[in-house]
């Protein structure tokens, strides 16, 4: 009984670096998420689920209860060590962003934004003069390049 309060003890110790580890590991998601790259953001928010069950599963079949004590940490461990592989791997592509905008696309979302919250394009509701429908505030109109350059 003794060994095994040990075991937990230690392996709450050592919780504590899988919680950083966890922290890198929703970092890096999120840097995936942000740089538009899908399929490195899916697999690693996948990871930590499959991964985790299955080290439980046979955690718990080869070492018993002490496999299932560290399962955590050994998943958050190999999501972790996965995510910086994909992040090296990606580098380049982060570094460049996302290759789809241009100053046309971004006018042209602005624009539909306009429509979809009840203002006409071109007139007085696109360009901020009328009132809006009750609640709504009318998103300006202005050129991202002039809202770049008064911030």
């Amino acid at each position: 009984m003794l060994a095994i309060g040990l075991t937990v003890l230690v392996a709450q110790l050592v919780a504590i670096v899988a919680i950083v580890v966890n922290g890198v590991t929703g970092l890096v998601t999120s840097l995936f998420q942000a740089a538009l790259l899908v399929t490195p953001a899916i697999v690693m928010s996948m990871a930590q689920g499959i991964l985790f069950i299955s080290i439980v599963l046979l955690g718990d079949l080869w070492f018993g209860l002490a496999g299932i004590i560290w399962a955590l940490t050994r998943t958050e461990v190999l999501v972790v060590l996965a995510g910086v592989g994909m992040w090296l791997a990606s580098r380049g592509r982060i570094d460049r962003g996302p290759a789809a905008g241009s100053d046309e696309r971004a006018e042209a979302a602005l624009e539909q934004a306009t429509v979809r919250r009840g203002a006409r394009p071109g007139g007085a509701g696109a360009a901020g003069g009328a009132s809006a429908p009750q609640g709504r505030v009318p998103l300006r109109a202005t050129p991202l390049r002039s809202r770049a350059s008064s911030a």
